[in-house]
């Protein structure tokens, strides 16, 4: 019989804690213009859904969440976007580059920086290009952080 170091597997998108509850993730229409993954980040679109973020003056919605059959999404599909609140958590994609420990801040990229791309976390702020938060990292991987709010 042989036993697997780790079962543990994740998947950006995915909840960490908290259940996908009503209260906790609404649908909304994505209203990009190209594919977006689970795990980033989204702003409030002011006609209605999300969009991605492309400014710091942006309204963070939430998270996309990973759905089970699919973790990528068109535009104009329906995405579930999670509201982090005490005590939930989710995986978040981690920028190009960066590398996050258990207690960083969670730093939101609104502006796309060289492979940094936009609704990535970041460990530190990059002026003009990303939304401090009061999110924390609890969890971290190569690519992917479980971030939750204290």
């Amino acid at each position: 019989m042989a036993y697997a170091n780790s079962t543990t597997r994740t998947f950006a998108g995915e909840v960490g804690k908290g259940g996908l509850a009503s209260a906790k993730t609404t649908s909304e229409q994505f209203k990009g213009k190209s594919p977006i993954q689970a795990g980033l980040f989204v702003a409030i679109d002011a006609t209605g859904g999300v969009k991605p973020l492309s400014a710091l003056t942006d309204v963070i919605a939430g998270v996309i969440v990973r759905s089970l059959i699919k973790d990528d999404f068109q535009p104009n599909d329906l995405v579930d976007v999670m509201h982090i609140t005490q005590g939930d958590s989710v995986w978040v994609t981690v920028g190009k580059g960066v590398s996050v420990v258990r207690g960083d801040k969670v730093y939101v990229r609104a502006v796309k920086n060289g492979d940094k791309e936009v609704g990535t976390i970041d460990k530190a702020e990059d002026s003009g290009k990303t939304i401090a938060t009061d999110f924390v990292v609890i969890n971290a991987t190569e690519h992917l952080a479980e971030i939750t709010r204290l």
